[in-house]
């Protein structure tokens, strides 16, 4: 599977929980769960970036939402990738250059040949450098006041096998509330990788103030 295609993996595996046809649908919980997180990322990409006119320059908003990990821990053999569902929650703070931080944890991973398995691990976001918007002072980011980048890391567990993974994420700021304690609707950011075995992967993560 390619680096673009788990990228990708962590919007498909929902919405195609949600039209019944996929492994996720098998535990009544997860399908539940999947089915929330499906309509929660199909509601915050509706909108469109933040105006750039109203994006925060002090303050804080929090965001809650979910975190979709695709990995494929064996490149070549089928069968054998995992999408892992998990709870997100995101601090951004607007203060200067502004950070994202967070974590993704409450995991539980999905395979084609073993089905439902529990996660041991969290991922963390934005521990050690984070920002939003343009900044002066970084002009190897190129960042619309609308966009943020944050570290990301930790390690997984799954069935007795150790996945750990780290790298930056590339977000963006969602829709323009007027007459709200928040401007900002959604925001959603993703990248791709190498896992510590050697697989692929791809995390999606996306919240909601």
């Amino acid at each position: 599977m390619s680096v673009r295609a788990l990228s990708l993996l962590a919007t498909s595996a929902l919405l195609a929980a949600c039209g019944g046809g996929d492994a996720l649908l098998e535990m009544n919980h997860q399908s539940v769960r999947a089915g929330h997180a499906a309509d929660l990322y199909s509601e915050i990409s509706a909108f469109p970036g933040t105006a750039y006119t109203a994006m925060p320059t002090s303050g804080s908003a929090t965001f809650q939402g979910y975190a979709v990990i695709g990995i494929d821990p064996v490149p070549g053999p089928q069968g054998d990738d995992l999408a892992i569902l998990g709870d997100l929650e995101l601090t951004a703070e607007f203060d200067g250059r502004g950070r994202v931080t967070g974590v993704a944890d409450n995991m539980s991973a999905q395979t084609g040949s073993s089905g439902q398995s529990a996660v041991e691990g969290s991922i963390h976001i934005g521990a050690r450098d984070s920002q939003i918007g343009h900044d002066a002072g970084a002009p190897d980011r190129l960042l619309r006041p609308n966009e943020w980048v944050a570290d990301y890391g930790g390690t997984l567990d799954v069935d007795g096998s150790r996945y750990t993974l780290a790298g930056e994420l590339d977000g963006q700021f969602h829709g323009t509330q007027v007459g709200q304690d928040s401007v900002i609707r959604g925001v959603t950011g993703a990248d791709s990788g190498t896992t510590s075995t050697g697989g692929t992967y791809g995390i999606s993560v996306f919240a909601q103030d």
